[in-house]
């Protein structure tokens, strides 16, 4: 299953012989993590998220968490800024109940990425495609109202809506508790 989810994800953009999406899988790493661990604390990976739930945020100055997304089985995650950089990551990402990840470290990344022009190519159109789903996002949630970012949040992750703290959710929508309640009842 953890190969099946990788290679549906590269065959999206190029054809693989089975050797070479071998290749390609023998160079990620599963990821196990507990409920309340995160993703990205020692090193830098990208990773598609197997099963399970995380929650993508910035910690503004210790006191407010600014959550950026939540990301789901079959989604792509990591620092896309700070893996292409080789920095230490902005963000957390934090596992809202016991998650898998099939992680790749920068550097194996670029060890395929210089193995072959198809490689290469593909690197970009993964790199590209995490930056435009981050920046869609980020605009649909900018130019929509709390309950339509909510509606939309429930259309597309009903499956993990359970697993969000509703302080979570709140911050999310960028909302009170008081306001949230009030989006919830409305939209059920």
């Amino acid at each position: 299953m953890n190969q099946e989810i990788l290679e549906k994800e590269i065959l999206k953009y190029f054809s693989f012989s089975k050797s070479e999406i071998d290749e390609i899988y023998n160079k990620f790493t599963l990821i196990k993590l507990k409920k309340g661990s995160f993703f990205n604390e020692k090193d830098t990976y990208l990773g598609i998220v197997i099963d399970g739930c995380l929650k993508f945020f910035y910690d503004k100055d210790h006191e407010i968490d600014v959550i950026i997304d939540f990301q789901m089985s079959g989604q792509w995650t990591g620092d896309l800024e700070s893996f292409l950089k080789k920095e230490k990551s902005k963000f957390m990402i934090q596992a809202l109940c016991d998650t898998t990840v099939l992680a790749i470290s920068q550097e194996d990344y670029t060890e395929l990425e210089n193995k072959s022009l198809k490689l290469k190519q593909l690197s970009v159109k993964i790199t590209e495609s995490i930056f435009l789903k981050t920046f869609e996002r980020l605009i649909s949630r900018m130019s929509n109202t709390a309950e339509e970012n909510y509606r939309m949040l429930k259309k597309e992750k009903k499956q993990i809506l359970h697993l969000i703290k509703k302080t979570d959710l709140a911050a999310y929508l960028k909302v009170n508790l008081f306001t949230l309640y009030k989006i919830i009842h409305h939209t059920d």
